[in-house]
């Protein structure tokens, strides 16, 4: 049976280490508002099923805990804390079996909403109860605030960050117990925004208060500054500036009116009857009394708001009127293309995608100049790597080309699909999957 609980653990080892993602940012660095989430480096801890009981086995493969629980959390695997459930009995064990923070009542993990880890609980407090209310304690038992909240959840996406509700308003705290947004307010939503290297930890908060008339909302940045007050109907931020994450770019609406504010300077007036972001040119879209114009990530309109219909399609803005087609790029100059031309950027800034549509759709390949490096006779064509594309023909079959139109792979294929981490490619021909194309890469 040893050998059996080994050999489980092994698998857990190697499935963790294989899947970690692990979060470890310093969040908040605002005096009095300090704290960094906890980034574990090793795991010591795992939980141990067997039948339909839990218990605790540690990395080298003894058991902690025997298997005897109807439920084990381990918070924090580099940690001896273990919060055991059986039947309506919950209790907290240390290394030694030992029965610990017995000081307390109720004693919960918190459970993340939404983020993007193999580590489920905040992993450096504990919530517990006192007369119906709640409060946070450290693993050492330390009390971080009174037990003075109606509840205390985690917060979507944030971890480090809690909301907690207190006669009946929400607001927001971190771990340290340190008030981030004041419990204020009857909705409290993350605006969203992300990065890779930040995760969520530069995200704002949307704000509601409920009125007579329905809820009306307004923006704190992710230190709990306002910048916009609760008066609108409705605000989203611009998610993709991922280069600026300073600065929060918020469209808004108010009584039916759209504006921007790029934080607490109006860029784009309360005007408009709608305002959209188009992310790859990196442009506000206008509409007012059914005219569209363009403006940019500043503010400046840079095409006027005085055209029936504007398409956007790759790096080129299609603004149409009674007298035709003009083509725009996100500048605002003018261009001098056939308007059932659309060209796309890729992944390789050597490359761009050129689909003419002036008859019947067809794709093709130019470079940065524009000269073109695959003819236009196919009916679908993507960047793959380096200099290689997949392309079909109208049958739907997949092959791939270099940037000359050499044929690497033959188009016949049902699905073509890159081996990750690789440069090789798995084909799928007649629901068989065939070997790697070793072959075929020698030839790439």
């Amino acid at each position: 049976m040893k050998k059996r609980y080994v050999v489980l653990i092994i698998v857990i080892i190697l499935i963790l280490i294989a899947g970690l993602s692990v979060i470890g940012y310093n969040i908040i660095t605002e005096k009095g508002k300090e704290y960094e989430t906890y980034k574990v480096e090793e795991y010591n801890y795992f939980v141990l099923r067997k039948n339909d009981s839990f218990g605790v086995i540690n990395k080298k493969g003894d058991i902690i805990i025997n298997p005897e629980y109807d439920e084990i959390i381990i918070p924090n695997p580099e940690k001896a804390i273990f919060v055991c459930n059986k039947g309506e009995t919950t209790e907290v064990l240390n290394e030694n079996k030992e029965q610990i923070l017995t000081q307390y009542n109720n004693l919960e993990p918190i459970r993340f909403k939404n983020i993007s880890t193999d580590l489920m609980y905040e992993k450096t407090v504990l919530k517990y109860q006192e007369d119906g209310k709640y409060g946070l304690i450290d693993f050492q038992g330390k009390k971080i605030t009174k037990p003075i909240y109606d509840e205390i959840d985690s917060l979507q996406y944030k971890e480090g960050e809690l909301l907690v509700k207190q006669d009946g308003k929400l607001g927001v705290i971190n771990i340290k117990g340190n008030e981030i947004v004041k419990i204020e307010y009857d909705e409290i939503l993350i605006d969203d925004y992300y990065t890779e290297n930040d995760n969520y930890s530069y995200a704002g908060y949307i704000v509601g208060i409920k009125t007579e008339e329905g809820y009306r909302y307004g923006y704190l940045n992710r230190k709990g500054k306002e910048i916009l007050k609760t008066e609108y109907n409705k605000i989203s931020r611009v998610t993709s500036k991922v280069d600026d994450k300073e600065n929060a770019y918020l469209i808004y609406a108010k009584n039916g009116q759209y504006g921007v504010n790029k934080n607490q300077e109006k860029i784009i007036e309360s005007e408009y009857q709608s305002i959209s972001y188009d992310e790859n040119n990196d442009v506000f879209v206008l509409e007012k009394s059914a005219k569209y114009g363009i403006a940019n990530i500043e503010g400046k309109q840079i095409i006027p708001v005085e055209y029936d219909k504007i398409d956007i399609n790759g790096i080129y803005l299609y603004a149409q009127n009674e007298q035709g087609v003009t083509v725009y790029n996100k500048n605002g100059n003018q261009v001098d293309i056939n308007a059932n031309i659309a060209i796309l950027n890729t992944e390789n800034e050597k490359y761009k995608i050129r689909i003419n549509t002036e008859e019947e759709t067809k794709y093709g390949v130019i470079d940065e100049e524009g000269k073109q490096l695959i003819e236009e006779k196919y009916n679908y064509i993507k960047y793959l790597y380096d200099n290689y594309f997949i392309a079909s023909y109208e049958n739907g079959k997949l092959g791939i080309l270099d940037d000359k139109g050499n044929v690497k792979i033959e188009l016949n294929n049902d699905s073509l699909q890159l081996i990750q981490g690789t440069d090789l490619i798995q084909t799928l021909k007649d629901n068989t999957t065939r070997n790697l194309f070793k072959s075929a890469r020698k030839n790439l």
